[in-house]
């Protein structure tokens, strides 16, 4: 039989940050790259379950603007600082990326509603214990 290495590992994560690990190892497993924005509008989606797609651009691009804001700094050598800037079409550009990963199910007709993909089985209610498994089998020792 085999040797094994075994390590257990226990934390504790806020919400957003469970949500985001689920995302995360499921794009690492799949070799999926997703942008910083990419992994927070899913993450946000995931804590809000469904949302209507214009008002989570609108939601997201509003979000992402406060977050500048609060680290922005105009130089004050420049006559006319310019403002940062969030746009819910840059929303809306990450979704469509998203939507072709399979990682977000858009549905309707008129009003469309998104959710993250049942598929992934992220877990976004109640408490939440992650149970992964992963596992290395060198062939040198297997033999």
């Amino acid at each position: 039989m085999a040797k094994v290495n075994l390590v257990n590992k226990q934390v504790r994560m806020g919400l957003d940050d469970i949500i985001r690990f689920q995302l995360m190892s499921h794009c690492y497993v799949n070799n999926i790259v997703l942008s910083e924005l990419d992994l927070e509008c899913l993450t946000e989606l995931g804590k809000m379950g469904e949302a209507e797609l214009t008002e989570f651009c609108a939601y997201m691009a509003d979000l992402r603007l406060e977050k500048k804001l609060k680290t922005w700094k105009p130089d004050p050598n420049m006559p006319l600082p310019k403002r940062p800037e969030a746009s819910p079409q840059t929303i809306r550009n990450v979704l469509i990326k998203v939507e072709k990963e399979k990682l977000l199910i858009r549905s309707g007709k008129k009003r469309k509603v998104i959710t993250i993909n049942p598929d992934l089985k992220v877990q976004t209610k109640g408490n939440i214990l992650l149970n992964f498994k992963f596992v290395h089998i060198d062939t040198k020792e297997a033999q």
